[in-house]
């Protein structure tokens, strides 16, 4: 995702979009439960269907450069997310266990989000 970030920044053959390569998606997650941040799972792009259910895929993930203000509001879908700046979504202050919820916060999703 960095390279092809850079390539875009760069504008090294970006016009005003781009289709990112398969080998730089970004990490996917969702969850079965807005409400709980425990409920993050992983959805593998390869695989939508594991996750979601059968039918949905993954085609393409398509970059855009644009004169838009940043996309903000995440924090009234998921109203507990600013409780989440020093600590991961299982609770803790550090990672204990090996789950995608321990090793997300706040800062997995936003840098903006406090300030």
């Amino acid at each position: 995702m960095v390279e092809s970030a850079a390539r875009i920044a760069a504008g090294d053959g970006v016009r005003q979009q781009a289709d990112v390569a398969p080998a730089d998606y970004p990490m996917l997650a969702t969850s079965r439960d807005l409400a709980d941040p425990t409920s993050v799972q992983a959805a593998n792009p390869a695989d939508f269907a594991s996750v979601f259910e059968p039918g949905y895929a993954l085609r393409r993930i398509t970059v855009r450069v644009t004169d838009e203000d940043v996309t903000t509001g995440l924090e009234k879908k998921l109203e507990w997310l600013d409780g989440y700046r020093n600590r991961t979504f299982a609770g803790n202050r550090y990672a204990v266990a090996n789950s995608l919820a321990d090793s997300l916060g706040t800062g997995s999703f936003s840098t903006e989000i406090g300030k």
